[in-house]
């Protein structure tokens, strides 16, 4: 029996018949995915974590999700290769190249940042706001 299948470079989970499906989109050089609203998406967005180089989780103090997050990502020398509105609370990032990228994450007029490095491994950053 056939675990997964593949459309779009999302992986489809058997058992989320009716979830919707979670639909890569470009900006510029990147790729990436927002989501994480309710436990299908998460489950497609853990599934397609082997074809992304970042996971980027925004939250508040108290553990909630945070949504409606602006991101930018620039690289080391300050050029844009992302500019988005990630709708969900978790948005996985498929950059051009390994690096350092310089992030920028705005939610509610108060801005978080973060240096992560690309490469080794799917890179992490959470980035917290205070709860409302």
């Amino acid at each position: 029996m056939k675990l997964f299948s593949i459309l779009l470079g999302i992986v489809l989970v058997p058992g989320l018949a009716g979830a919707q499906q979670l639909v890569p989109k470009k900006s510029g050089a990147a790729t990436f995915v927002c989501g994480g609203v309710g436990q299908a998406e998460q489950q497609q967005m853990k599934a397609a974590e082997p074809g992304y180089d970042m996971l980027l989780t925004f939250a508040t103090s108290n553990g909630a999700y945070q949504a409606d997050v602006d991101v930018q990502i620039a690289d080391a020398r300050g050029g844009i290769v992302l500019s988005t509105h990630c709708a969900g609370p978790l948005m996985l990032v498929d950059l051009p190249v390994a690096g350092t990228w310089n992030i920028l994450a705005r939610a509610g007029g108060a801005l978080r940042t973060a240096t992560v490095k690309t490469g080794g491994g799917l890179a992490r950053p959470v980035f917290t706001w205070p709860a409302s």
